[in-house]
């Protein structure tokens, strides 16, 4: 079977199970990067939460820290812009960018169009999976 069938296969795969129920263990580690960083690659676009967690979690099972950071700081960009600051925040911490964390806790905490948003599930589910180094 060559790769493309492999990848087609995966993706639909992960459609219908979701990405943390399909088991790829069984394929070579770099067959298994390949699924994972080009099934990120259709959602890295799209912006959100929820795009947010497929994207990130796919390519943290691809260990494609590069394109984490790259995700994560335009997700931050769009949340600023949007006046999501506790989605920024949310980004930054996953960032480990202290700098951006220190500023955004001192002047914009209360501030926001989603002030009543809790992102601490969410930070905590994505935080273990992509490991930035």
């Amino acid at each position: 079977m060559d790769q493309g069938n492999i990848k087609f296969m995966a993706h639909k795969m992960i459609n219908e199970k979701g990405i943390d129920k399909v088991d790829l263990s069984m394929l070579d580690e770099t067959i298994r990067k390949m699924i994972y960083e080009s099934y990120g690659d259709k959602f890295f676009s799209f912006l959100g939460p929820s795009f947010l967690s497929v994207t990130l979690k796919a390519y943290g099972k691809a260990k494609s820290h590069e394109k984490i950071k790259q995700k994560l700081e335009e997700e931050a960009n769009y949340a600023i812009k949007e006046e999501l600051f506790g989605y920024a925040l949310l980004c930054y911490k996953l960032l480990n960018n202290e700098q951006m964390i220190k500023f955004l806790e001192n002047n914009y905490k209360d501030k926001g169009k989603d002030i009543e948003t809790n992102y601490t599930n969410l930070y905590e589910e994505l935080f273990n999976i992509i490991k930035l180094e």
